[in-house]
């Protein structure tokens, strides 16, 4: 019999900016707003734990019971970064977002979002969670319930191509019909932020300075070291009934060419903190005058953990890491990092 191949890039995937209510408790379709594009062909993996009689002594070698026990679902999405992925990625990381908007005269569709980290025991240690939404092929389209992010990547180099963005979710196993009629593109992409815009500095906290052309490539990465244990407990059934996450933790790493009067090493062989900080800007928001979408992120006191050569550019180049005991809190940004971000959605985070 004849079949149909299902082409990679048919495939659609729809995203919200809004948090479940409760665990288990799909969003709406008409929530599920944001349409996605993917840098890579991932689709959500769905696994399943069993109980089996294999290795049980009952007159016969060979397994003659099986019972699911658990499930598990995970999605990777790689993408171009803009600023909506951007807002989304740092919110369900992080969970803390305060919106405002800064000009509602002149720019009335530009809503900034300045994102930090939760602070328990004030605030909750579950992670919120959200629905995505994709279609894999013809005749599987799936809701994604109960989806947390455990982790997140931005990355960039030295070239003219869109800044990246990692988002690694993992749920609770559960799914529901997928969204009927998904949302159209956004063309053009105006949220769309590139490494040629990028500016990376270094210095004083509140004052670094520019090393943007010096930069060959960078990567920060942000992990919840979610405990996957934790999410089961008497009562959860097959599904992962929570999401508690551990300590947060940030990694960065840069590529910077060396220069004729040593400054990297000398810093690393010092003692003082000091400020990096990331600041994107790109197009204007619809119907503004002057205020751009934009991605900043401010690590206000770091110290590198580790400092070597790396000469594979044809020039003198230090790799630089930054662990997560080298990021600390500023003395005026209190937070040992901050995301401001500038978009077109209204709020995130929240449940209607």
């Amino acid at each position: 019999m004849a079949f149909e191949f299902q082409r990679i890039r048919d495939r659609k995937l729809a995203l919200s900016s809004r948090k479940q209510t409760a665990n288990g408790t799909a969003l709406a379709d008409a929530l599920v707003d944001e349409a996605a594009r993917q840098t890579d062909t991932a689709a959500r993996a769905i696994t399943k734990e069993f109980r089996s009689d294999l290795d049980q002594i009952k007159g016969d070698e060979f397994a003659s019971d099986l019972q699911e026990r658990r499930r598990d679902l995970r999605f990777t999405l790689a993408a171009d970064l803009n600023s909506w992925l951007a807002a989304f990625a740092a919110a369900f990381t992080l969970g803390k977002v305060t919106t405002t908007q800064p000009d509602v005269i002149n720019d009335p569709n530009a809503f900034q979002h300045v994102i930090l980290a939760t602070t328990p025991p004030g605030d909750s240690v579950l992670l919120p969670m959200t629905t995505l939404s994709q279609r894999v092929s013809a005749d599987i389209n799936e809701k994604l319930v109960d989806m947390v992010v455990r982790a997140m990547t931005l990355s960039g180099a030295n070239n003219s191509a869109a800044l990246g963005l990692s988002i690694e979710m993992i749920g609770s196993g559960l799914t529901a019909a997928g969204v009927v009629a998904y949302p159209a593109l956004a063309s053009p992409e105006i949220g769309l932020l590139f490494n040629s815009d990028m500016i990376i500095s270094l210095g004083p906290e509140g004052a670094p300075v520019d090393i943007s052309e010096r930069i060959q490539d960078w990567s920060v990465t942000l992990t919840n070291n979610f405990d996957e244990n934790l999410a089961y407990f008497p009562g959860s059934g097959l599904f992962r009934g929570r999401f508690p996450h551990g300590d947060r933790r940030l990694n960065a790493s840069l590529g910077v060419f060396i220069k004729d009067v040593d400054d990297i090493k000398t810093l690393f062989d010092g003692i003082d903190k000091k400020e990096l900080k990331f600041k994107v800007e790109g197009l204007l928001t619809t119907g503004g005058v002057a205020i751009k979408h934009s991605l900043e992120l401010r690590l206000p006191a770091i110290r590198m953990t580790a400092l070597e050569p790396a000469d594979d550019s044809g020039f003198g180049l230090w790799r630089i890491e930054i662990g997560p005991e080298g990021v600390m809190r500023g003395a005026t940004l209190t937070e040992p990092f901050q995301f401001k971000i500038i978009n077109e959605e209204a709020t995130f985070l929240a449940t209607v």
